[in-house]
């Protein structure tokens, strides 16, 4: 990303730590684990997808930092799960369309 792009996109992350600031707000840690974004910020930037979405708490969890770091931007089974809490369901749809490995648990 380049210019005005990459500043929108800082600033659309900004928004999205701030929002998932507040929602996991006293919510514990567990030792050796780091908080995941189903949806990851960079596909919901992409996708248009609001921040105040991406940073919701059905949209976070809790993994091992390796698993974490492993996911990367890709949308995986459990970005699935998260879009149909958030209500994306035709996100969901064309996603498994596109991505037939995935798995659906509606």
């Amino acid at each position: 990303m380049k210019g005005a792009r990459a500043q929108k996109y800082a600033s659309y992350r900004y928004r999205v730590n701030k929002i998932t600031a507040e929602s996991i707000a006293g919510v514990h840690r567990p030792h050796g684990h780091t908080l995941d974004h189903m949806i990851p910020i960079r596909y919901g930037f992409k996708k248009g997808v609001p921040p105040e979405l991406i940073g919701d708490i059905r949209n976070l969890e809790y993994v091992p930092f390796q698993d974490n770091l492993s996911d990367g931007a890709r949308i995986t089974d459990r970005s699935i799960v998260a879009m149909r809490r958030l209500g994306l369901d035709e996100m969901a749809d064309i996603e498994l369309y596109r991505n037939p490995q995935l798995k659906d648990a509606a």
